[in-house]
């Protein structure tokens, strides 16, 4: 009778390592079920000036320029800025560049045609 992987009987294992694997295991657990609620509020959550401009790796003052030229998606409540972490990821890609071999893969494809 042929078994399973998980039914394979242990038998070099002491009984310290067993605890270490039981411990290990529930704090691997206990990690999962904490952090991945956290991540998911955080991702949510609207970013201060602060908080965007360390997202972007921009200076406060540069950023703070960009909002008053509104080259950069923001929110305005109460007199406070505030930003979506997806709508500055968005606005990062729509400036992102080809490479020259792209628009050379491009430019042969479009002259096959």
């Amino acid at each position: 009778m042929e078994q399973n992987q998980n039914e394979k009987m242990l038998v070099s294992l002491t009984v310290g390592e067993l605890k270490r694997l039981i411990s290990d295991e529930i704090a691997l657990s206990t990690f999962q079920r904490v952090s991945k609620p956290e991540v998911s509020i955080r991702a949510k959550r609207p970013l201060t000036i602060r908080e965007a401009s360390k997202h972007l790796n921009l200076s406060f003052p540069t950023l703070y320029s960009m909002n008053c030229l509104r080259k950069i998606p923001f929110t305005k409540v109460t007199g406070k800025v505030y930003y979506s972490e997806e709508a500055l990821d968005e606005w990062l890609k729509s400036g992102e560049r080809k490479t020259t071999s792209q628009l050379r893969r491009e430019a042969s494809e479009a002259a096959k045609r």
